[in-house]
């Protein structure tokens, strides 16, 4: 009984202290709706506005975006003709995430930036 009463304490005491990393909010939905494609002026607004809250929000805290986020963030801009915030975000992307570096690199060349 004791063995499990410690046990039984220990979990607790680690499960207290779970950090939270990424900030998903509505990533999936997004990442989804994004792929589907197919999308009117007034949803690409829509998708625009809720990446940046993604991208942008965790600089008021501890989180940072989840991986990919801010390389999907960046195409957008690029598919809205705003290449300076494109190259910003797909640096923000290898910054937060060095492993991505050749993809993200990949991907810039490919778009020609």
């Amino acid at each position: 009984m004791r063995k499990i009463l410690i046990l039984l304490i220990i979990t607790v005491v680690f499960a207290g202290c779970k950090k939270t990393l990424y900030l998903y909010q509505n990533y999936s939905e997004l990442t989804y709706t994004y792929a589907k494609g197919g999308w009117d002026d007034k949803e690409v607004k829509r998708l625009t506005k809720q990446y940046k809250t993604i991208v942008e929000l965790p600089k008021k805290s501890t989180f940072v975006p989840p991986p990919g986020c801010s390389a999907d963030y960046a195409c957008m801009m690029l598919r809205q003709g705003d290449t300076v915030k494109a190259k910003e975000y797909f640096d923000k992307e290898m910054l937060l995430y060095p492993e991505s570096r050749t993809y993200v690199e990949k991907v810039k060349k490919d778009l020609g930036l």
